[in-house]
């Protein structure tokens, strides 16, 4: 879910949900979203209250202690757009298949799939990218030498 929020007096978003965090907020800072009437502080937000939950200091030792929850990895989806749409169009799309769903598997609770979604994300996003370049390479060699065999002026270039 994405929200707007204000911060020192600035409105920024949207920002999804996973990525609060990294923006300081607190319980009281102001926050909207979509099908909310007006701005309301996080902490009255039902969705974002296990981001101020706070563990008991009696809690009985039966019960596990309270961790933080933890931030959402990279999706890497800009450079996935990036990659499909300046270097190479098969790679970029399955970064952009792969960066999707790691907002899934945070949301859903799947921290461990996230991780692998956005680690796959990555490795696409590498390939497309020195795939695309070797290909330009490979192509202005090719020209060249496709130049040279022919005995053709290069002044056009």
């Amino acid at each position: 879910m994405k929200y707007y929020i204000a911060v020192n007096g600035q409105q920024t978003g949207p920002v999804d949900e996973c990525e609060l965090p990294k923006y300081g907020i607190t319980s009281s800072t102001l926050v909207w979203r979509e099908g909310m009437t007006q701005w309301v502080p996080a902490g009255q937000v039902a969705e974002l209250s296990y981001l101020f939950t706070q563990q008991p200091l009696n809690q009985p030792p039966s019960q596990p202690p309270y961790q933080q929850p933890q931030i959402c990895p990279k999706t890497y989806l800009a450079e996935a757009i990036l990659v499909t749409l300046f270097c190479c169009m098969p790679c970029g799309v399955v970064a952009i298949v792969k960066a999707s769903g790691v907002t899934s598997a945070y949301n859903a609770g799947n921290i461990e799939g996230a991780i692998r979604a956005s680690k796959s994300a990555g490795k696409w996003v590498k390939w497309g990218f020195f795939g695309g370049i070797a290909l330009v390479l490979a192509n202005i060699i090719f020209f060249l030498i496709f130049c040279l065999v022919l005995q053709m002026p290069m002044s056009f270039i």
